[in-house]
Order: structure tokens, then sequence, then C-alpha cells
């Protein structure tokens, strides 16, 4: 497995691909050390997920804090290809630490299907593409401009 990662948790129909489950990637299982950028990971079943600056000067990092982090500031994408599957919906789990939702401030875009952001955890559904981009669309400053995640599922069409 490349970069350190690993499958967390399947589920599905037990068809034999891994087309068919989730996967459940937590910040720290991406194998970045900390405060280093996140650039390009590969999942074990071959989907990319490239973490691009975009138009921010600074790109995604890894920071180990708590449970561990990514954090995407204003401007940053993440680019994700899964090749011949296509993507049904992604779930971001967001962190709060010290009373401030690191959320982007409900400002996270997808080029495809409908995001939607219910306390700390974003929705992406109806997606239905292979690939995609993800894009913190907070232009404001501070910390809760942020999108820190602690978590990344990705879920397959069936």
């Amino acid at each position: 497995l490349e970069q350190g990662c690993q499958i967390v948790s399947i589920e599905g129909e037990g068809s034999g691909t891994p087309a068919t489950g989730d996967i459940t990637m937590k910040a720290g299982d991406f194998g970045v050390a900390t405060t280093n950028e996140m650039g390009t990971q590969t999942l074990s079943d071959g989907t990319t997920l490239t973490f691009d600056k975009g138009s921010n000067n600074n790109a995604p990092k890894y920071y180990s804090t708590g449970s561990g982090t990514i954090r995407l500031y204003p401007g940053n994408t993440i680019a994700i290809n899964a090749g011949s599957k296509k993507v049904a919906s992604i779930t971001i789990v967001c962190d709060s630490y010290q009373g401030t939702d690191y959320t982007a401030e409900g400002k996270l875009t997808s080029t495809q299907g409908t995001v939607s952001l219910s306390g700390l955890t974003y929705t992406i559904s109806n997606i239905n593409a292979s690939t995609f981009t993800l894009t913190n669309g907070d232009t404001g400053t501070g910390g809760k401009t942020q999108l820190r995640a602690l978590s990344i599922t990705i879920t397959y069409a069936k």
C-alpha cells in the first residue's frame, strides 16, 4: 500500500471487488509527517486524491495534533480520480477545537454533486462521476476559514 494507506472499513455487498464498498481514511492513515504537505495520495483501490494549494499560497498539510487533521486553507483543492469507478458520495468529518468549528464556514464546493454540512460533517451526494474537485471556497482569514478533516469516506456507486 502506497503512502502507508490502509482500508479502515469496507461495507457493501461483498462481491469481491473493492469498488462496491466504502473506504474511510483517517487523516493520520495517509502516513504524512506532521506539518508536511499532503501532495497526491493513492488509496489501496487505486483512487487518487491530489491535494493542491489552488489559489492559496499554502498547500494542504497534515497536522498530528489531537487525533490528526488535514488542513485545507481557503482556496485549497482536492482533485479525486477514481479511475474506472464512479463515486456516489463523499463524507468528510471536520474537527472542532476550543470552540472553533473548522468547517471553512460551510463554504466547501464540489464540481460534481450536492454539498451539505450538518454539524461537523460534510456530505457530498449525487456525485456519479469518477473525477471531480472539492474546493475550500472560503475567502476570509483566521482559523475558522480552514477545513480541518479528521476523516474522508468515499462511497462508490454500486
